[in-house]
Order: C-alpha cells, then structure tokens, then sequence
C-alpha cells in the first residue's frame, strides 16, 4: 500500500540570509556593548578627577579659614601660607612607587573685592574684607589628546569674621 503525501514539508532549517543578517545583528549588538563600556569607564575617570579637584579646593578653602587677618594680608609671601602648590590624584600611589597619576597645580590669591563683588556699589566696610581665589589646572590625556582643566572657587573672607558682621559684636 502506498502512502500519498499532499503536504508539502517546510524547510527545517534557517536559509543562509536569514543566518548573515543574525549574524550581524549580534555583531552590531556586541560592538555596542563594548564601546559603551568604553565610554563608561572615560566618563568614571572624569567625575573622579573633578571630584579630587574638587577636594583639594575645599581642602585650600578651609584652610585659609584657620588663618587671622594679619596673617592673609601679608606684604610678600611667608614660607607658612603656600601661594603656589601641587596635589597628587592619589597621593598614596606615590608611596606605593606606582606613581601618583595627574598632578594638579593651583594658586591662592587673597585681594581686596573689586566692588562688581557688591553689584557696582563702593560700600564702606570693603576694606574689611578680603577676596580669596583657589586656582586649579590639570591636564588629562585622552589617547593623543591632551585635555587641560582648570577649576576656580572664591570666597570672601571679614576681617572680624562672620559673626561680627551678622550680630554686629
């Protein structure tokens, strides 16, 4: 007895097309994934160095608060207020001999406060205060780029400090 076969079979297999375009998609899929990786780790690298850049300003900042008066307004430049300085990104690599990466240079100036401070107007007690700017630059490489940064924080220092300002003592 024969058996009549009317259905035609479908092909149990994927035609080459259809495996070149799977292919590719996955090819497209996994490059994608590592350039986003790549990217991520850059974008790590720069929220790190902001942060320390940040650092090492509130760091200078909160020194210059321990000083007096007489002691930010110095005629000259005295070996204890550092005018001119360098931080390490990692100070503890330099210990380790693996090298402390980038180096940021920074300058602290302490000037009277032009009066644009106080919108154009020439108050009185301007002379009791002092304009203190933290400087910081640094450079960063981005294969053969090289990227320089700069950050800068000012803050007004009183002669009598803040309190006296506020509750008039």
């Amino acid at each position: 007895m024969l058996i009549k076969q009317t259905a035609e079979r479908e092909p149990a297999a994927y035609t080459f097309v259809e495996v070149m375009v799977a292919v590719a998609v996955i090819g497209v899929m996994t490059v994608s994934l590592y350039a986003g990786i790549s990217a991520s780790f850059g974008v790590i690298q720069r929220t790190r160095e902001n942060l320390r850049a940040t650092q090492i300003l509130m760091q200078r900042v909160e020194t210059v608060r321990l000083y007096n008066w007489d002691q930010l307004n110095f005629k000259g430049s005295p070996a204890w207020f550092q005018t001119n300085f360098t931080e390490a990104y990692d100070p503890l690599a330099a210990t380790n001999g693996t090298g402390a990466g980038i180096a940021y240079h920074g300058r602290i100036t302490v000037v009277p406060p032009p009066t644009s401070v106080f919108n154009g107007v020439n108050v009185s007690y301007r002379t009791n205060l002092a304009l203190v700017s933290v400087i910081l630059r640094w450079t960063n490489t981005a294969g053969a780029n090289s990227i320089p940064h700069v950050r800068t924080y000012e803050t007004l220092v009183a002669r009598s400090g803040m309190q006296r300002y506020v509750f008039g003592n």
